[in-house]
């Protein structure tokens, strides 16, 4: 199966929405998410249930048929009547069993590989055979529940035994392999020696949609009710409401599914807020709904998937959402304007600089809100810490950030980045759209000494090599070597290499620095500075491993010497 690739964002900030209560995200910010929709998938607008087989594909049980998908293409299989397809399981033999308006049966691939559909309703005796939806279906060990308002059939080895409540039953639930049914006028019951036994303490729910039984922590049943919140039942009998302070909201969400998490955690889908992750002990880490996250407000359908990812299915569509992934995202749905450039987190405050400005909130508390920056608005390029100043550049000019008050420093417009030279502690250097400026220290901050003649390139990307020249990468004009006199803040030579010294072309050139020597990526390939030749010439590890037309966008060593690098088509780490 092609897996899904989603995207690579950056790491984000605590949320929580619309509820009352206290709440502590452990999640920073929205998970990557996937919408698709009818014209994604070529079917109808509602997804029932959700259902994985053991290579990875899924399956969906959708309006007008059973949908299937490998990751890269969507199929869409109907049942024979052409009914609405409510319930979907897949056992250990490759067999997808769904459950219909009025049918049942299983998908199985036939000689030809494509997926070809059995009747097991038609076997039922006539009697039975005029039935309503099934609703429900389970698996195990052989047998598979196919559970409707009217009776229970189990199909166990080629036979159907017929389970008939004595009064009407509503939905199924099967839990520590025991089939559970709420039963109107009753309450919730466990199916014994083929009849329905009301439980301990289910009488509480005679009166009472129940939409979902999971276990609990300390052999406890969650249990979700459609209209009247959620609730823990104990073994004992004892019946008490799952985080009271939220039951009003839960009663107002109107709770259509649920499920428990690898981690623990639950996922609540909701008929009118959407979705919800919240602890065992009912505290919501993340909350997804229309604008945030979801195309649709409506959750009819949960499934955890191998990854830990989660499928959602909507009352219009589909959604995959990457809460296995260990990125989440900062956007415009989180109360972030614009596109995020940069970002820096010191030990009390998290500053996110997007193209309208500088914002800042606490880095403990993630349910605070981000805060604009007064006199930052406009485009931000770079935030980070020199010395004990944190500075900004920016396209009106270089600042200096105190908490959440931002001073210029530098009049100079485009202040693409800073960079503190190996061999002069007490200057800083200053990329701008028009060449260098010079800092140095006075009264304990940084502040601008002067800019040198002899340059005035765009300098957005620079670096210093071990003999102390300063190499800027142009974007579409090549790279530049300035040879300075730091202590004169001069620039002493500048010397061009293009295409003509090695470079395949003048154009997507950058520099970075590893382990203490500096490395070019370009158009086509890896390449370093040989000082003998006055030339560049391929580098012999990534050449090695990539080959000599890997087009690098992104280089980063991190703490510990490991190297991550994005291109166009790979995403990769050098350990």
């Amino acid at each position: 199966m092609k897996r899904l690739l989603l995207g690579l964002v950056i790491v984000a900030f605590g949320l929580f929405s619309g509820l009352t209560g206290k709440s502590q995200s452990a999640i920073s910010g929205l998970p990557s998410v996937r919408n698709f929709n009818t014209l994604d998938y070529k079917a109808g607008i509602q997804n029932w249930s959700i259902a994985q087989d053991g290579r990875g594909i899924m399956y969906i049980a959708n309006n007008l048929g059973l949908l299937e998908y490998d990751g890269n293409r969507w199929r869409v299989y109907a049942v024979k009547n052409g009914s609405k397809i409510r319930s979907v399981a897949v056992d250990g033999s490759g067999k997808i069993y769904v459950g219909c308006q009025g049918e049942f049966g299983y998908f199985f691939p036939g000689k030809q590989g494509e997926l070809e559909y059995t009747s097991l309703a038609d076997s039922l005796p006539d009697k039975f055979r005029n039935f309503d939806e099934t609703w429900n279906l389970f698996l195990d060990e052989g047998k598979v529940y196919f559970c409707t308002f009217s009776n229970i059939f189990i199909y166990d080895h080629n036979r159907i035994s017929i389970v008939q409540p004595e009064h009407p039953a509503e939905l199924s639930f099967f839990v520590n392999r025991e089939l559970l049914v709420n039963v109107r006028g009753l309450g919730l019951t466990k199916l014994q020696d083929d009849r329905l036994t009301l439980m301990e303490g289910g009488g509480y729910f005679k009166d009472i949609g129940i939409s979902s039984v999971l276990n609990a922590y300390d052999n406890q049943y969650l249990i979700s009710t459609f209209r009247e919140g959620i609730y823990l039942m104990k073994s004992s009998g004892e019946v008490k409401p799952w985080n009271e302070s939220l039951q009003q909201y839960f009663r107002q969400a109107n709770i259509n599914c649920m499920v428990r998490l690898k981690n623990g955690n639950y996922a609540i889908g909701t008929q009118n807020f959407g979705l919800f992750i919240l602890t065992e002990k009912g505290e919501t880490l993340l909350h997804l709904t229309s604008g945030q996250g979801l195309e649709n407000r409506t959750v009819l359908s949960l499934l955890e998937d191998d990854l830990q990812n989660l499928w959602v299915g909507n009352n219009n569509g589909l959604a995959y959402i990457e809460l296995g992934s260990s990125f989440t995202e900062i956007n415009e749905e989180m109360g972030l304007p614009g596109t995020g450039y940069s970002a820096y987190l010191t030990n009390s405050h998290l500053y996110v600089g997007t193209n309208t400005g500088l914002y800042v909130r606490s880095a403990m508390d993630k349910t605070q809100p981000f805060k604009f920056i007064e006199g930052t608005r406009g485009q931000v390029y770079h935030i980070g810490k020199y010395g004990d100043d944190l500075l900004m550049g920016h396209h009106n000019g270089a600042f200096r950030i105190d908490g959440d008050k931002a001073t210029l420093i530098s009049p100079v417009p485009g202040s693409w980045i800073f960079l503190h030279p190996k061999n002069a502690a007490g200057v800083l250097i200053g990329g701008t759209y028009t060449g260098l400026q010079f800092f140095t220290r006075k009264d304990g901050h940084w502040a601008l000494s002067g800019r040198p003649d002899g340059f005035t390139e765009s300098s957005r990307i620079m670096e210093q090599d071990r003999d102390g020249n300063l190499w800027i990468a142009h974007g579409y004009k090549g790279v530049y070597k300035l040879d300075l006199d730091l202590g004169k803040l001069e620039i002493k030579k500048v010397s061009f290499y293009g295409a003509d010294k090695g470079f395949p072309s003048n154009i997507l050139i950058n520099v970075y620095a590893l382990r203490n020597q500096l490395i070019f990526t370009s158009e086509h390939g890896v390449y370093r500075f040989d000082k003998q030749l006055d030339r560049f010439v391929l580098e012999p590890l990534f050449t090695t491993l990539l080959g000599e037309n890997s087009q690098l966008l992104n280089i980063r060593e991190d703490a510990i010497g490991n190297v991550y690098f994005i291109g166009h088509e790979l995403i990769g780490v050098m350990r």
